[in-house]
């Protein structure tokens, strides 16, 4: 027996211009309807029931049509559950529509009107002036800015774990932003160029010298700092890489005017590391890496001379700028 009535099918025929279609076409269709519709609703009851339903929606029918490859259906997309009423055209043919809301006319034109939004303005305002931020009410203030970061950065944003963990009084230092002038950027591009130059002696002697003696060289410092660290990593197997960062670390040391003392915590690891790794340079020449570490160890003992009194990480100056892409950072 049909659960679908084949009369709806025929009607649907006859729509679109089949005039004769026999009582067993007739039969086989409503059966097939009846399949499909079925398969439909046991994948829309599975949405149903996953999202913790007991009500189906019409986006679980949505869904369950995507999930069958069936083209959707467009028509009936509601957040609140549809109300369908039934009209009835016949014995045995009842017709089920969406109820329309009435609304009473008196209550919606006696109804409040609504707010009218804000008109849209433009204001224009500094927010830095050489490099400094304005003191006005549309620049946030620092300690907002530190706020902010504070709640969504570190685990001082929820009470209970910056208590548990014992960081609810720290106090983080913000970044400081390198500006450095094209003449720096270029100055240290023919340095490390020079440094790294094999056959040129006299080009590395000119860098090292002028790395010993110039005095405006401190913006340098975190960038020569990352240059060393990066050279010792990514050449482990290089002996004359390796022994010119060594060198220019020494060159760094004996600048005066520098001030080396953050950026000690960052300097010892690639020393020690030419110090005591285990494999440096050609496995080849098993005797030519005993230079390189001599002369980490001397500078090993100028840093304990100069800064081992200062504590771990070289006193409470660790806090030193982290270095920018020299591509853009003279730009503003």
């Amino acid at each position: 027996m049909s659960y679908w009535n084949p009369d709806n099918v025929k009607d649907v025929a006859e729509s679109v211009g089949i005039s004769s279609l026999s009582d067993d076409v007739l039969q086989s269709l409503s059966r097939d309807v009846e399949y499909r519709l079925s398969q439909v609703l046991e994948e829309a009851l599975k949405f149903m029931r996953h999202s913790k339903r007991t009500v189906l929606s019409t986006q679980d029918i949505s869904l369950a049509l995507r999930v069958l490859d069936v083209e959707p259906l467009y028509g009936y997309e509601s957040t609140r559950p549809l109300r369908f009423g039934e009209a009835s055209l016949g014995p045995g043919q009842p017709l089920f529509y969406v109820e329309d809301e009435e609304v009473d006319f008196e209550k919606l034109i006696n109804a409040p009107l609504p707010k009218v939004p804000r008109e849209i303005s433009f204001t224009a305002h500094w927010l830095s002036v050489e490099g400094v931020q304005p003191s006005i009410p549309q620049n946030p203030s620092s300690t907002d800015s530190r706020n902010s970061d504070l709640v969504s950065k570190t685990a001082g944003a929820n009470a209970g774990l910056a208590s548990i963990s014992g960081n609810d009084n720290v106090a983080v230092k913000p970044l400081v932003k390198h500006i450095l002038s094209k003449e720096l950027q270029i100055y240290f591009e023919r340095i490390s160029a020079a440094i790294l130059d094999e056959s040129n002696e006299d080009y590395r002697i000119a860098a090292f010298s002028s790395l010993r003696g110039d005095p405006g060289l401190h913006q340098l410092v975190p960038y020569f700092v990352q240059f060393i660290a990066e050279k010792v990593t990514h050449n482990m197997k290089n002996l004359f890489v390796l022994t010119q960062m060594m060198h220019l670390t020494s060159a760094m040391l004996d600048n005066e005017s520098l001030f080396i003392e953050p950026y000690v915590a960052s300097v010892i690891p690639p020393i020690l590391t030419c110090l005591i790794g285990r494999r440096l340079g050609d496995p080849s020449q098993p005797l030519a890496h005993y230079p390189l570490r001599d002369l980490a160890a001397s500078l090993i003992l100028i840093l304990t001379e100069k800064f081992g009194h200062r504590g771990p990480g070289g006193g409470e100056g660790t806090g030193g700028a982290e270095p920018k892409d020299l591509g853009g950072s003279h730009k503003k």
